[in-house]
């Protein structure tokens, strides 16, 4: 097993060993930083993010960006939005993306659809052990959240800026720490960031399996997501990974 890390400054990149994830902010979002595109020019231990939901108008510069990384050294490119996908096909890069869509790939059969065309998939946390052990390929490689906060919520509209308009307040404090409270559990707060790629709520605890990795065999890559904190900060809640599956018998109303 193998860790990778959300790349905040460029001195982490002096450890050449280590494999580093790094995102541009025309092209990615929730990255704990951004960097220059040329940077693929520098460094050949880097992921590229390319996690954004793209409209029509970016396409084209997607794909230039794509065309401009085709010949570089990269170890791979995260992506959700499946635009990414069709302008990688044709272009032959298949081989470099890894299917990131943050908690939907709960279920083990879905590597089956992706077997054979693309390089690796990335495990929703939300999953208990159990069914975490049952992901296994000889054809992807296969990444999990090991150490970091869970992002629960992503949005392109600008919710903070447009919830100021509307009750006519001051948004210059979106250059703070927000939080959101959960009403019925007070001890509960949901940090929420909005920057010009969009909106995004985060868990309010920080979600660490790192003390079980000798359990997860089956998983290749752990990523250590440094983006809210945008330091090392050792988790302590396992999320579903402790949690057991329960199966009704009968029909469900």
């Amino acid at each position: 097993m193998k860790y990778i890390t959300t790349l905040v400054n460029l001195e982490q990149l002096n450890n050449s060993s280590s494999y580093y994830i790094a995102g541009n902010e025309s092209f990615s979002c929730k990255s704990p930083a951004y960097f220059d595109v040329e940077i693929v020019e520098k460094y050949d231990n880097l992921y590229i993010s390319i996690n954004k939901i793209f409209h029509n108008d970016e396409i084209e510069k997607l794909e230039n960006y794509l065309k401009y990384l085709k010949n570089k050294k990269i170890r791979g490119i995260f992506f959700s939005d499946f635009a990414l996908y069709s302008i990688a096909n044709k272009l032959g890069m298949l081989d470099l993306l890894i299917y990131d869509p943050n908690t939907l790939v709960v279920n083990y059969k879905e590597l089956e659809f992706f077997e054979g065309k693309i390089k690796g998939v990335v495990i929703s946390p939300f999953i208990s052990l159990e069914e975490l052990k049952q992901f296994k390929s000889d054809k992807l490689e296969l990444f999990f959240l090991g150490n970091g906060r869970i992002n629960l919520f992503y949005s392109k509209r600008k919710l903070v800026s447009n919830y100021c308009k509307y009750h006519d307040i001051e948004n210059d404090f979106l250059a703070h720490d927000l939080v959101l409270r959960e009403e019925l559990r007070n001890n509960l707060y949901y940090p929420i960031v909005e920057d010009k790629n969009g909106t995004f709520l985060y868990s309010p605890f920080i979600y660490s399996c790192l003390d079980i990795e000798n359990e997860l065999t089956n998983i290749n890559y752990l990523i250590i997501d440094l983006v809210y904190d945008k330091k090392f900060i050792k988790g302590d809640n396992l999320g579903f990974l402790d949690k057991s599956i329960v199966y009704r018998k009968g029909d469900l109303k």
